[in-house]
């Protein structure tokens, strides 16, 4: 680590592709190949190692109370959390990161450490990773969009056993072209069973592979199992909620998230764009050179929003404090997710269990790599939030990605999260 700093209000950053929309033409309605990094590249891990995660010794096991507070534990110290993220990045080969953490509602610590834009750039080096720095969250998005989507819910007479298509039907009614010329009907007859709850659970069995940028061929394609039961994770799904969010609501999907998450919670720098002047960039190894990967927001639903982890976290606080959503759809959009099952899935969220970390717990996490187009494309991202127990939520930036088709010699940011926690939530009940 060249460079090493804490402040009081950390900052994510998000960088991310922009995807074709489909074309009109004359006698069909037609779509463009998707440029979407998802088909044309390796992103996106599978997250499920995630629920298998080792912390330290423990194991994580099913806990017995799923309610959002572990009863009879002190909460760990924010600071000493902040502290420990530190000291791990310090004999991290990452080129920069940054956290939040909250504590019942409100951001309570927050760091930084190393460079958005490092040292050894040809165009503005040596740019410091600050806690206003913003950041691609990648799928972290994922989890916006299903708060945004509980949020319609309240508002409108819309549920989550819905079928969605006939919210949408007259946009995609009739017949298309596929990318390859061929005429297609939309919808196929299998797609008008598949349930707004289905599709935040990753569980619609639409075709997958398809993408943000070929919905309509996901639509007029067959089903590959049984909506409820068949899991895939798939970033179509998410873009679809943004065709549902934006039917029911009348608003632009992205002007909705800003309008009823963003703006009560007081965040103003969140976006699907990266920063204009001297954006953070998005690195593979110490000495190479940074990526910018520039605008997503024709996919920001599924992955692409740009925010600083302050940002971050003071979004899941204000969730947590009810400002955002009712008790009720938390608890919906929390408690919809399978117990004993490796996919842990629930509507756009995981839950995690571990009497390590005090019980349940939720979150996401994103990360971004680009395989297949030469060194140039090999420049990555990882993030994550976090819904603790005990009040505390949680988010961390890293613009170097880890693990496979990234730096494998640089540990994963959910651990490093995870581990302080838990070191934390120990320290506090000895």
């Amino acid at each position: 680590m060249i460079s090493l700093r804490s402040s009081t209000y950390p900052v994510v950053l998000i960088c991310l592709l922009a995807t074709s929309a489909a074309q009109a033409q004359t006698r069909y309605r037609g779509q463009v190949a998707s440029t979407e990094p998802e088909d044309t590249f390796a992103s996106e891990r599978s997250e499920q190692a995630h629920i298998l995660e080792s912390l330290g010794t423990a194991v994580l096991e099913e806990a017995v109370q799923k309610g959002f507070v572990a009863r009879g534990l002190v909460a760990p110290d924010p600071a000493q959390i902040g502290r420990c993220i530190v000291l791990r990045y310090q004999s991290e080969p990452e080129v920069g990161f940054s956290y939040a953490i909250a504590q019942d509602g409100a951001v309570a610590a927050s760091g930084a450490g190393g460079y958005a834009r490092a040292l050894w750039e040809p165009e503005s080096p040596g740019v410091f990773m600050q806690a206003d720095t913003r950041m691609t969250i990648a799928s972290v998005s994922k989890s916006i969009t299903a708060m945004a989507m509980m949020r319609v819910m309240e508002e409108s007479p819309v549920g989550l056993d819905d079928p969605f298509y006939p919210l949408i039907a007259d946009q995609y009614d009739g017949w298309w072209l596929d990318t390859e010329g061929q005429i297609m009907w939309v919808p196929n007859a299998g797609v008008e069973t598949v349930t707004i709850r289905n599709l935040l659970t990753h569980r619609s069995a639409l075709k997958p592979g398809l993408g943000c940028g070929k919905i309509p061929e996901s639509l007029a394609s067959g089903l590959v199992g049984t909506p409820g039961v068949t899991y895939d994770y798939e970033n179509a799904n998410f873009c679809i909620l943004r065709k549902v969010i934006e039917a029911v609501s009348g608003m632009n999907y992205i002007d909705y998230v800003q309008d009823r998450l963003l703006t009560p919670s007081g965040i103003t720098a969140m976006s699907c764009e990266p920063d204009a002047v001297d954006p953070a960039l998005y690195y593979n190894t110490i000495g190479t050179t940074g990526m910018n990967w520039g605008s997503y927001s024709a996919t920001c639903s599924a992955y692409g929003w740009y925010a600083s982890a302050v940002d971050l976290a003071t979004l899941v606080a204000n969730l947590r404090n009810g400002a955002l959503l009712s008790e009720g759809s938390i608890d919906t959009m929390l408690g919809n997710c399978p117990d004993n099952d490796n996919n842990g899935y629930c509507l756009g969220w995981r839950r995690y269990s571990s009497a390590t970390m005090g019980g349940s717990y939720f979150g996401h996490s994103g990360d971004w790599i680009a395989n297949g187009c030469g060194g140039d494309c090999n420049r990555g991202l990882n993030s994550t939030i976090r819904r603790y127990p005990l009040g505390i939520d949680a988010a961390i930036l890293v613009n170097t990605r880890s693990g496979s088709g990234g730096n494998p010699t640089l540990t994963s940011e959910v651990t490093i999260l995870n581990q302080c926690y838990a070191e934390a939530l120990a320290s506090a009940n000895p």
